[in-house]
């Protein structure tokens, strides 16, 4: 399954051995506790958008390096922290640490919308060839969800009410027929979309499918914490504890035993 996920996902767009399906799958797997993180990093890798972070080291290697780390520590590194208002960002301008993880660089956020995209459609295939290749077997969409009652056509109704209605009836396969009667097909919005809207008879876990969790990029609640960054910044564990909030177990089992392990998994 990871394997056929990464080739279909293999757009030649880096020719680099780097980026062949099976590199990929040594990549992913060696990753996998940090699923899925690790198909963002194969996503990036195969995109070439970490290549041009890596690329600029010689021309600016202090802002390619900490462009790195960001993008390392958006993956690998992440810890949530209330979302912090203006006037408390600007209050901190003066600490020696950043405090809230910065933007990711626009070409590595571009990468990530086109796997998230590219995600989005496998897993949309996905459902709606089973929901076909299976159709005698999960039978029809016709019970209400909590329920289970079953809503049957009614012959009742005005037939030509009924027949302008037929000229514009969606015809779903993979998603819910009530869920449908919103005007809404078998194109899928976002993954959590696909997950809470799939037909009857299709279990789909929103969590086991590969796509970096958006609240983690677009949450109105919640920055990033840049505990990573500014330990590299300053390396100060005292600092650490007092502007980021964090206690010192904290700190030390997410540099220690998630970053750290993470970075030498990749590496190895």
């Amino acid at each position: 399954m990871l394997l056929s996920f990464l080739a279909a996902q293999n757009d030649q767009t880096n020719s680099s051995c780097l980026c062949r399906p099976k590199t990929l799958y040594g990549i992913t797997s060696a990753l996998y506790p940090e699923e899925p993180s690790n198909f963002a990093l194969a996503a990036l890798l195969r995109s070439g958008a970490l290549h041009e972070v890596a690329n600029k080291v010689t021309s600016d290697p202090d802002g390619a390096l900490r462009q790195m780390l960001i993008v390392l520590a958006w993956l690998f590194g992440t810890v949530h922290r209330r979302r912090q208002s203006p006037e408390t960002l600007r209050s901190t301008r003066n600490s020696t640490s950043l405090i809230v993880l910065p933007p990711l660089p626009d070409a590595i956020r571009s990468a990530l919308d086109e796997h998230h995209r590219a995600v989005l459609a496998v897993f949309s295939t996905y459902v709606k060839e089973y929901a076909e290749q299976h159709a005698e077997e999960i039978g029809a969409d016709d019970a209400l969800p909590l329920s289970g009652r079953k809503a049957s056509p009614s012959g009742a109704a005005d037939a030509a009410f009924a027949s302008k209605l037929r000229q514009n009836e969606l015809a779903p396969e993979s998603r819910s027929v009530f869920a449908a009667t919103s005007g809404h097909g078998d194109d899928f919005a976002s993954i959590v979309d696909l997950a809470r809207s799939a037909r009857s008879g299709v279990t789909l876990q929103q969590h086991a499918i590969p796509e970096l969790s958006s609240p983690g990029l677009d949450s109105t609640e919640h920055h990033l914490d840049a505990y990573v960054v500014d330990f590299y910044r300053h390396g100060n564990l005292e600092v650490l504890v007092r502007e980021n909030s964090m206690s010192r177990n904290k700190v030390w089992y997410n540099l220690q035993v998630r970053f750290n392990s993470s970075l030498s998994s990749f590496l190895e």
